[in-house]
């Protein structure tokens, strides 16, 4: 019998009677671009699309069958109770329902289609979910790398697994990853960020050639995972942690260094703006494992894993099928990888974000800073610590008095820059949020990038007057709002503006209603210009 159309499944399985077992009132559903997930009570069934993406190929109901029972035996390593089997879906009297999962189902019964069978994880333990909760601590990521530590000295090497982890077969994986997105180059990422980023990457295997070749010859290059991030990671109880869907359609995926393994993951905290417990992760990895030399090669590798991401997401984005609003998200997600990938290429910066009051500059702090994890200071924040008064407490007496008279003002500039200079010190890109009106006020963290030979970036947020007025009006009946500022400290900083003419690189952003993604991606091309000038110098 024929397989039925991808809409079809779809409607056939989100029926209750469609299972044997109790699930409830109704069935949920998700869909990635490559596969169909079925939450069914307790259960999970998992059907794979039937499409070609090149590295992948589930075009015909025998592949997909067989690559059905490959993830069971594969992820069973790791998740040894949670994958039951490969259920057969067979027509009945009332429309599609799905068999019992067994180790190698039966291809002549009737089976239109193929699904992984697996027990339902609690959501509320997943490693994403208790990462947005603030619910992980060094303890659980300490076992988290004694697991993979020993599953990585468990996993198969030799024959067969150590040939995708030679030079040739890294190169070939990271460098496919450009050629595969160059569709979306002008519209995801920018030009010049995918040329730099593909630079980048080849400049980088001949520096790291002979590391790999002696990690391979060393027995650091296993059957892995190949998808390991936080969405896959269920802290059931902190001794017993389950970790799934691994990679099955491509053992060059699934094996490789160790060391590349471990960067899905390190690289997924770092873009959860989680660097700390990234690097804990990595030197408690290095430290049981007794692989001092991981910590050397892991940020190669992190920019890799960015860049399969940013693949993946872009597929997503384009995949026929995907409903508008999460095509819309996956772009976001992509622009959001490519700039991850950009961060461990780019040595830090000093980055003055102004703008007039309520222009902005408060919204695009994090999504600018997030990808470098860089250190945010703000003025509002700052002029009012050194007041030694809440946040939240209000001032009103106007731009030449309280919290906004000139000496306080100066006071605020001068604190900015020594912390900045702190965080420079560190090795920090920094972010100052701070209005910036004049070259005067400017001038000092010029200097300061000039003395540290950082570059100095400035995005400047200056939206319509109609907006800004709109949007003090709003604050001022915030009682959260931290900024004072009103219409007449907004008018007189207006009628005092002077231009960043005198700085070397500078983003102008009146929008409203474009995504921040973009404005990230205008930086970050303002931040590989200004890295090409100084060069020249």
């Amino acid at each position: 019998m024929t397989s039925p159309d991808t809409d079809s499944l779809i409607t056939a399985l989100r029926r209750p009677e469609a299972y044997s077992h109790a699930v409830g009132e109704s069935v949920g559903f998700l869909q990635t671009h490559i596969s169909l997930l079925f939450f069914a009570g307790d259960r999970v069934y998992k059907v794979k699309k039937p499409v070609d993406l090149g590295f992948l190929d589930y075009t015909t109901l025998e592949k997909r069958r067989d690559f059905c029972v490959e993830e069971v035996r594969l992820n069973r390593r790791l998740a040894s109770q949670t994958y039951l089997g490969v259920a057969p879906i067979l027509p009945g009297r009332t429309g599609l329902r799905v068999g019992e999962a067994s180790e190698d189902p039966d291809t002549s019964n009737g089976a239109v289609e193929f699904a992984v069978a697996m027990r339902r994880l609690p959501a509320t333990r997943m490693m994403d979910q208790l990462l947005e909760e603030h619910a992980i601590d060094n303890g659980l990521i300490r076992a988290l790398a004694d697991k993979l530590t020993t599953f990585h000295a468990e996993a198969a090497t030799g024959p067969g697994v150590d040939e995708h982890g030679s030079f040739v077969a890294i190169s070939q994986n990271v460098l496919e990853n450009f050629e595969q997105t160059r569709s979306v180059v002008g519209t995801l990422v920018s030009a010049k960020l995918h040329a730099h980023l593909e630079s980048t990457a080849r400049r980088d295997l001949e520096v790291n050639r002979h590391r790999m070749e002696s990690r391979l010859a060393g027995g650091r290059v296993r059957d892995g995972h190949g998808d390991l991030h936080a969405g896959n990671v269920c802290f059931i109880e902190a001794d017993d942690i389950v970790i799934y869907d691994c990679i099955e359609f491509s053992p060059r995926f699934r094996c490789g260094d160790v060391a590349c393994d471990l960067a899905f993951l390190t690289m997924d905290l770092d873009l959860r703006r989680l660097r700390g417990f990234s690097g804990f992760l990595a030197r408690a990895y290095a430290e049981r494992a007794r692989d001092p030399e991981l910590l050397t090669i892991e940020p190669f590798y992190k920019a890799y894993r960015a860049m399969v991401r940013a693949k993946v997401a872009a597929f997503k984005a384009a995949g026929a099928g995907v409903p508008e609003t999460e095509r819309h998200a996956a772009a976001l997600e992509a622009r959001r990888y490519f700039h991850l990938a950009a961060s461990y290429t780019l040595s830090p910066a000093l980055i003055l974000v102004c703008g007039p009051p309520a222009s902005g500059k408060s919204w695009v702090i994090s999504p600018l800073s997030q990808p470098f994890e860089a250190a945010v200071l703000s003025s509002d924040r700052v002029r009012k610590r050194l007041a030694g008064i809440a946040e939240t407490r209000r001032d009103r007496q106007g731009v030449e008095a309280g919290l906004y008279r000139p000496e306080m003002t100066d006071r605020t500039y001068a604190t900015l820059r020594d912390k900045a200079e702190v965080h420079l010190r560190a090795g920090r890109t920094v972010l100052i949020d701070a209005t910036g009106s004049t070259v005067a006020r400017r001038a000092p963290f010029h200097a300061l990038a000039r003395d540290h030979g950082v570059p100095l970036l400035a995005v400047h947020l200056d939206p319509p007057e109609s907006v800004i007025r709109e949007r003090l009006e709003k604050r001022a009946r915030d009682p959260h709002a931290i900024s004072d500022a009103n219409a007449s400290v907004y008018e007189s900083i207006r009628d005092r503006w002077e231009p960043l003419d005198e700085l070397p690189s500078v983003v102008h952003w009146p929008h409203v209603d474009r995504a921040p993604e973009e404005l990230v991606s205008a930086l970050v091309d303002a931040w590989l210009d200004e890295r090409t000038s100084s060069s020249l110098r």
